[in-house]
C-alpha cells in the first residue's frame, strides 16, 4: 500500500458519511495527509534513509480526534485513541479510516 490508497480510503469515508442521514461537516483542513521521513542521523542505510516512518491524517469530521498519527513499529499496537504503530503505516491508516464509517 502507498500514500494513494490512504487518500482513496479517505475519498471513500467522506462520500460514505456525506450520503448518511445527517451528512457531514468538518473544517477546512478535512483529510490533509503528511508523510514523514527519518532525519539523516537517525538512518544507518539509504533504505532507512528512503523509508517513510509516519503519517499523519487530519479528519474532525470522520476521527476520534483531528489529527491522527500512524507510525513505523515492529508490530500493530495502538498507543492511545489517535496514535498506532504499525509495519505497514498505510495499511493501518486504511483500516483505521474505514473503521471511522462502519
Amino acid at each position: 500500500m502507498d500514500i494513494d490508497d490512504v487518500r482513496r480510503a479517505l475519498w471513500a469515508a467522506y462520500k460514505k458519511e456525506e450520503k448518511s442521514e445527517y451528512g457531514i461537516e468538518g473544517k477546512s483542513n478535512e483529510a490533509f495527509c503528511s508523510v514523514e521521513y527519518p532525519n539523516y542521523w537517525e538512518c544507518e542505510t539509504e533504505e532507512e534513509f528512503l523509508m517513510p516512518d509516519a503519517l499523519m491524517v487530519y479528519s474532525y469530521a470522520l476521527g476520534p480526534s483531528r489529527t491522527h498519527y500512524f507510525k513505523y513499529g515492529k508490530k500493530d499496537k495502538e498507543i492511545n485513541y489517535y496514535t498506532w504503530e504499525s509495519p505497514d503505516i498505510y495499511a493501518k491508516a486504511v483500516e483505521v479510516i474505514n473503521s471511522w464509517v462502519d
